[in-house]
């Protein structure tokens, strides 16, 4: 106790002088106190802080009392650690923080406006129009028609490889193909020139999201197809006058059935609406004629031999 009292004075605290004033119980009650405690607590208690009681903040440099300047935190081990950042500067910290990451999310609300309009590719990673993307589907058209014709080509392979392998029907495929290529034939034989590649794609373009016009089933990218009014087979042009926009499942039941006959299996109001559309077109009724307009026929067979 003496030893704690001689220390106290070097910070002079006049221990004993506290003492006198105190009654004669509680004087004693407080010398035990003291006698138990390290001689910077109990110069606390009596009001001083010891010189240990200060540390230097990391953050601005400036020496402060680390029993209110400072906060503690525990570890993973579960022991209290003070901090080397005082309380204004974790405070000043944690606003710049809060300022910065409202100017980042400021700036990607910006970015996004600005690449809103362009979609990346998960393959090639290139930014693209969304037209150039399916519904469903983070991969562009033109990689999907290489991974195709990769697996296409790994199938022809494999059935070249393997003799056993799975028979493939070669005349159903020659017969596609001759199919094909009399179509082809035909539209470049009864071609007027007047339908373009700008010109087939405003129409795609125009008519998304339109309904068809033989059942009015509303179409998609997917969905859409070009058709022939008068098909070719029945002497129709390959032009911008015989031309319709339509749904694939449309196309596919029409094949190459006459206009009269098409529109007769079609329900009102498309029914009236396509025959209004043909005497526009071709400026009389489809009965009168379904050749109104004349082409160079072709003298030489048509297709691939």
């Amino acid at each position: 106790m003496r030893r704690s009292v001689a220390e106290l004075a070097k910070y002079g605290i006049d221990a004993e002088a506290v003492f006198a004033e105190m009654d004669a119980a509680l004087a004693e009650q407080t010398q035990t106190f003291l006698g138990n405690l390290r001689e910077d607590v109990a110069l606390i208690l009596l009001g001083g802080i010891p010189e240990s009681c200060f540390e230097t903040c990391k953050f601005c440099g400036e020496r402060k009392s680390t029993l209110t300047e400072f906060q503690f935190h525990h570890d993973r081990l579960g022991r209290r650690v003070r901090n080397t950042t005082c309380k204004p500067c974790v405070a000043e910290q944690h606003q710049q923080y809060i300022d910065r990451d409202k100017e980042i999310r400021s700036l990607r609300r910006r970015l996004a406006v600005i690449e809103k309009p362009s979609v990346t590719c998960i393959r090639c990673s290139q930014k693209k129009p969304p037209t150039a993307f399916p519904l469903k589907g983070r991969t562009c058209l033109f990689c999907r028609v290489e991974i195709l014709e990769t697996s296409n080509q790994s199938l022809r392979d494999r059935f070249a490889c393997q003799p056993d392998g799975p028979r493939v029907d070669v005349r159903r495929r020659q017969a596609r193909g001759e199919y094909a290529g009399k179509r082809l034939q035909q539209a470049i034989n009864q071609s007027d020139g007047t339908l373009t590649v700008e010109f087939l794609g405003r129409m795609f373009a125009e008519a998304e999201g339109k309904p068809c016009p033989y059942c009015g089933e509303y179409m998609n990218r997917r969905t859409k197809s070009l058709d022939h009014m008068v098909p070719l087979n029945k002497g129709g042009l390959h032009g911008t006058v015989n031309v319709i926009i339509c749904c694939s499942r449309c196309n596919s039941a029409k094949r190459d059935r006459s206009f009269d006959d098409w529109v007769s299996r079609l329900q009102e109001p498309y029914t009236s609406v396509m025959i209004a559309e043909y005497e526009q077109r071709y400026g009389s009724a489809s009965s009168q004629s379904l050749l109104p307009i004349q082409y160079v026929p072709v003298s030489k067979p048509l297709g691939i031999q």
